[in-house]
Formats: C-alpha cells, sequence, structure tokens
C-alpha cells in the first residue's frame, strides 16, 4: 500500500522533527528518550447498505442473472427466475405491509422460496458452464460465497436456510460489497475497525504514527506490526488491550503495555498476594505465607489445583475469598487459582497507582482524536466502497490530521523563539 508507506514516512519524519521518535538510531535504548505512545481503535461504518438477510439473498441471485444477461447467456434463465427481470421485482419481494405478528413468517417464507431459487440457479450454471470458468467469475464467487454462509446442505442434498444464530458475523453483508462485516458493540455495526497508535509527549504534542483499517472481527494488530529490536515505548491503551498474550508481545518488542482500565468481572483482591513460580504453572506460597504440599496445573484452562498442608485452609480469613475446598475427614484442603486472575488482581492493584492514573490521563487524549476524526474528517461517511478504497481515505485523511499538529507545533516553537 504506497499510500500508506507515505503517510507512516511522513508522519515518522514529523515526529522525528518534534522530538517525539529518535533520529539517531543509538538512542533508543536511552531510558530518558522513553518514547510515549497511546492506542485506541473506532468503528467505521461501511458506505454500503445495510442489508436485510432477504435482500442479500435477494440481490445476489440478481447480480449472477444480470450477469448472465450482459454476457449474451440470457436464454439459460429459467422461466421461474423470470421474474428478476421485472423492474418492479425488488419491491414486490422485499417490501410489502402486513401486521407485525404475520411479518416474521412471512420473511422466513420469502428466504427459503430465494434459496429454492438458489438451487435452481446454481444447477443452470453447472449444467452450462465448465468449473474452472465458473471459478474466474467473481460474480459467481460471491454467488457461491452468500450460498455457503446462508444455506446448509441436507442429507437429500437441497441447501435449505440456516438458522440465524449460525451465520457467521463476518458473512456477506451487502454483495455490491464483499469486504463489509457485521459486529454488535454497543449496538449493531456494518464496516470496518480503525486502529491508531500516536506518539506524543504529555504535554499536547503527538502524531500518529500507526494505523491500521481492517474488517470488525478481527483483533488489535498494531502491537504485533511493530519490530522485536524497537525503541523503547510506553503504549498506553484502554481495557480492551489487556491480555497475558499482548502483555508477553510487548514485551518481546521493548515495549511496556499499560492498560489504564479493566473489563470484564474484576478477580478479588486477594488473588495478588498469590506467589506464582517462574513458568506460572505452580504456586509457590499463598497470601498467607504457606507452601503448598504438591500442585497440579491444567494447561488447557490455565489455572492451577493447590493442596494446601494440614488443612491450613479452614481457619484462613481468606478462606471463602479463594473459594478453598476443605476436606476435613482427610485433613485436607485445596484451592483452584486461576493463572489470569493473578495477573487481573495485580492490574487492579497497579490502577491506583500514580504512573498508571498518569497514563490514564495521557491516554484520555486519544478519544479527542476519534472524536475529530468522525467530526471534521467525516470517516463515518467515507464515499467510496471497499476496505482498500476506505483504507485509501483514512489514511489521506490522517496525514491532513498529522500536517495539522505539525503546524501548530511549529508556528508554537516559533512564538517561543520571539518571546
Amino acid at each position: 500500500d504506497l499510500v500508506k508507506d507515505e503517510f507512516e514516512r511522513i508522519s515518522k519524519a514529523m515526529a522525528m522533527d518534534m522530538g517525539l521518535l529518535p533520529k539517531d538510531p543509538s538512542e533508543k535504548d536511552d531510558p530518558e528518550k522513553l518514547i510515549l505512545v497511546r492506542m485506541d481503535s473506532m468503528e467505521i461504518e461501511a458506505h454500503a447498505k445495510v442489508m436485510t438477510r432477504l435482500e442479500i439473498l435477494y440481490t445476489t441471485v440478481f447480480i449472477m442473472i444480470r450477469y448472465l444477461l450482459r454476457t449474451k447467456f440470457g436464454h439459460i434463465i429459467p422461466e421461474s427466475l423470470s421474474h428478476y427481470l421485472d423492474e418492479d421485482d425488488h419491491n414486490k419481494v422485499l417490501y410489502y405491509r402486513r401486521p407485525l405478528e404475520e411479518r416474521e413468517k412471512i420473511q422466513e417464507d420469502r428466504v427459503a422460496a430465494v434459496v429454492r431459487e438458489m438451487n435452481t440457479l446454481q444447477s443452470v450454471l453447472v449444467a452450462n458452464f465448465s468449473s474452472e470458468l465458473l471459478e474466474e467469475i467473481p460474480e459467481y464467487k460471491v454467488f457461491l460465497r452468500v450460498q455457503e454462509e446462508q444455506t446448509v446442505l441436507g442429507m437429500d442434498g437441497i441447501r435449505r436456510p440456516k438458522d440465524k444464530k449460525d451465520i457467521s458475523p463476518d458473512s456477506v453483508q451487502n454483495p455490491f460489497d464483499t469486504t463489509v462485516t457485521y459486529r454488535n458493540k454497543r449496538g449493531p455495526h456494518h464496516g470496518s475497525v480503525l486502529n491508531v497508535a500516536e506518539v506524543h509527549d504529555g504535554e499536547g504534542n503527538g502524531i500518529i504514527i500507526d494505523a491500521d483499517v481492517s474488517p470488525n472481527t478481527t483483533a488489535d494488530t498494531t502491537i504485533e506490526k511493530q519490530p522485536d529490536n524497537g525503541p523503547s515505548m510506553q503504549v498506553e491503551a484502554d481495557g480492551a488491550y489487556d491480555s497475558a498474550e499482548l502483555e508477553e508481545l510487548a514485551g518481546q518488542k521493548n515495549m511496556e503495555l499499560t492498560a489504564t482500565s479493566l473489563t470484564g468481572k474484576l478477580p478479588n483482591d486477594v488473588f495478588a498476594d498469590f506467589e506464582l513460580s517462574s513458568d506460572k504453572q505452580s504456586i509457590v506460597k499463598c497470601p498467607m505465607g504457606n507452601a503448598p504440599v504438591s500442585c497440579k496445573y491444567n494447561k488447557n484452562s490455565a489455572y492451577i489445583t493447590a493442596h494446601m498442608p494440614d488443612n491450613c485452609c479452614a481457619s484462613c480469613p481468606h478462606r471463602e475469598e479463594c473459594k478453598a475446598r476443605i476436606n476435613n475427614k482427610k485433613s485436607r484442603s485445596s484451592v483452584k487459582v486461576y493463572v489470569n486472575n493473578v495477573r487481573r488482581a495485580r492490574k487492579v492493584r497497579a490502577l491506583n497507582t500514580e504512573k498508571v492514573k498518569l497514563a490514564a490521563h495521557h491516554r484520555n487524549g486519544v478519544e479527542g482524536i476519534m472524536s475529530v476524526l468522525r467530526r471534521k474528517y467525516k470517516l463515518d461517511d467515507i464515499p467510496v466502497f471497499g476496505i482498500d478504497a476506505s483504507a485509501l481515505w483514512v489514511w489521506t485523511s490522517l496525514l491532513s490530521y498529522n500536517l495539522v499538529k505539525y503546524q501548530k507545533y511549529t508556528l508554537s516553537q516559533k512564538r517561543l523563539v520571539t518571546c
């Protein structure tokens, strides 16, 4: 992506001139030159129309029939599908006025009818075209993908509509733009997701040096793309980036990942005091200082079962918090500790430290960037189709944003020199 390469090159050059990135490679390991990076993501609404399941199926068949007409194969269109040639057929099939309680049943019947028409058209295509030729037709690729995503093959060899719950979120949402995906995060969303990483100085100066546009069903890849031996960075992110895997990955890339908030149910504070072995597969001692007699690690669920000595858990003040299991007959006790609960409990304690509070204050500034990108640069109203074309619009918008920030910085430096 040449446009993205130019965006990154120009942006990093501006960041170096502003002193946000080291100009000399020898400075990358200097602790006094720690680079501050804050990350966040935003959802970008697709320009393509949001379609119902019925409209997706109907439009897919219509596109394939239109291809046959355009390529002079209209004579093979079955009589049962000739209604697709009627200009008013689209409205007749998709739009109807019925009582609310009848609409769902009508919708299901019409979906089943269009699936049967897809089966008919599929048979005609296979009978008249070779498999090699069909594989080269873009319209047929979309047709086949929608058919596989929306239907299931029965024991009798006939395809029927899938249950709604079995349809994947990354299925085709609009046959005219197959890159659109579906996600339900604080409400339904059709489009892509933009992840940005801004390098800043903590005083209002910042430049977006990295960004990624991907389907909204994919996880963040900003950290994964960084070089393994890059400069020392402190990365400030929200709770969505809190995971043991990302922390380990960040450590390999000379980055300190600081999640300024946590999502989901928080563990009891007592788990922060469990001391684990270096491989995190056994417990060295519990919060009361007792060492287990034996430990067993469950690799699949990442938890440790520790058998404690002399039934010490029976009189422990943390018995309820640890949910220890007591066996009075054998005078034994055991406790199950999830490794992730230990990590998250320590994270919760760290949130109250001054370092994390400062990081949270810095990271909150990236929320303003997302607001500006939506309001000023209209990233929710990109007038192009497809994720690749949308990405080009995003790179130029981000570069415009960076140029404005760089101009403000240079003007402020001139004022300082004048004073």
